[in-house]
């Protein structure tokens, strides 16, 4: 079968042209179509493909293989008729502003640091850049501002096609791994004074039709790092939404926006320290709490049992009850809480007190319908929410049932 002709190397702004269909055949609920030319960017290099439609037939991919492109559409075409194709014009942009981004940041990395682009990877509202080698958030933020300088001064982006030994001969930034191999002409893509690479994906023709790149998160990955970046409308998004946050918690602490984060970080340390000293006291008063529940508990075999319910108690506070009960004789203690989203258990057990705290576990699981476990002198679970009469009833059946089988 003959290649396709691709008609957005010509011209990456190209959104809609006329073509003629090749071949039509059904994929699934879906529809293959290939035809002598087109100007649909498909998937590859870490791009996805170009969205739109083909005489009304809605084109979710494009995929190429062997020079030849695929058109998966929701519709069948006839084979032999003339076709109107139109490509997404925004999807397009985007996609060009964010592999202009990719090459961008690449290109000045490896000028500043001898960074090496080892993977990118587009997806439909983040991008990310793989690097040999581990920056410094100071190193970061000059890419940056670097980078957004670069694409300033609207530098000329153009494409080159060559032939093997052309190609052999070129010093590029990046040469696509096993190129030579794969096609007889390849395509370079230039940037005035910035990058240089072997890639098939689609681009502007100047930096400055990209409008502003930013880097938003970074961390170590393998031997190197990982770069997540945002260019041009997916970059104006974000700060948008950015924006939005900080307007809405300055309006929430009554203050300016300049000084939202000092004033979120002294908030925080307060509810830290507030968290402790009440931590503090729940403990002090699960001390109290464990006396008096054993003064009235029902001793069974020398073994005190304790079952009771809270209304919105917390795990730590259950825990803490727990461990004081278990400190201070043989206790087989079931804590239950109850509130408006789920029921929450705990039990415990003094060593040496049969059954333990685990053993325990399916059957309360059972009496609540709840999903848990632990270890042999602890353990926890939730279950679904249920009316308080329910729990009081289960409780019961469960106390009755420890005392029975304790030993």
């Amino acid at each position: 079968m003959n290649k396709t002709e691709k008609l957005y190397y010509t011209d990456p702004f190209m959104y809609e042209c006329s073509a003629q269909v090749v071949e039509c055949t059904a994929d699934g609920d879906k529809f293959k179509v290939i035809t002598d030319r087109s100007c649909f960017f498909p998937c590859g290099g870490g791009q996805p493909s170009d969205y739109g439609d083909i005489s009304g037939a809605r084109v979710c991919d494009v995929r190429e293989k062997d020079g030849v492109l695929y058109h998966i559409t929701d519709k069948a075409l006839e084979v032999g008729s003339q076709v109107h194709m139109h490509v997404d014009i925004e999807r397009r942009k985007d996609h060009c502003a964010q592999h202009t981004g990719e090459h961008m940041i690449s290109g000045i990395a490896k000028s500043l640091y001898g960074a090496v682009n080892v993977g990118f990877h587009m997806a439909e509202d983040y991008s990310t850049l793989d690097f040999d080698i581990m920056l410094t958030d100071e190193q970061i933020r000059k890419l940056e501002s670097e980078t957004n300088k670069r694409l300033r001064e609207n530098r000329r982006i153009y494409t080159e096609m060559v032939d093997a030994d052309v190609l052999h001969s070129l010093e590029l930034r990046k040469k696509t791994d096993g190129i030579e191999n794969r096609a007889d002409e390849f395509r370079i893509v230039y940037i005035d004074g910035v990058d240089s690479c072997t890639c098939c994906g689609s681009h502007c023709n100047y930096t400055g039709e990209v409008g502003v790149i930013k880097l938003t998160a970074w961390q170590k990955y393998k031997s190197g790092m990982r770069i997540w970046f945002l260019c041009g409308e997916r970059a104006l998004s974000d700060y948008q939404e950015k924006q939005t946050i900080t307007d809405t918690l300055a309006k929430r602490f009554s203050t300016k926006q300049e000084e939202v984060l000092a004033l979120a970080i002294k908030q925080g340390d307060e509810l830290a320290s507030t968290k402790h000293a009440l931590k503090q006291k729940i403990t002090e008063l699960c001390e109290l709490r464990a006396d008096t529940l054993l003064q009235s508990a029902k001793v069974q075999n020398g073994v005190s049992v304790i079952t009771i319910i809270d209304e919105n108690a917390d795990m730590f506070e259950h825990k803490t009850l727990a461990e004081k009960l278990v400190q201070k004789g043989k206790t087989l203690c079931l804590l239950m809480s109850h509130s408006e989203n789920a029921v929450s258990y705990t039990v415990a057990s003094s060593e040496g007190v049969s059954p333990s705290a685990n053993e325990l576990c399916p059957a309360v699981n059972a009496a609540l319908g709840a999903k848990g476990g632990g270890r042999v002198g602890f353990a926890q679970g939730k279950a679904p929410k249920t009316s308080k009469s329910q729990l009081e009833q289960a409780a019961e059946q469960m106390h009755t049932y420890i005392l029975r089988v304790i030993k």
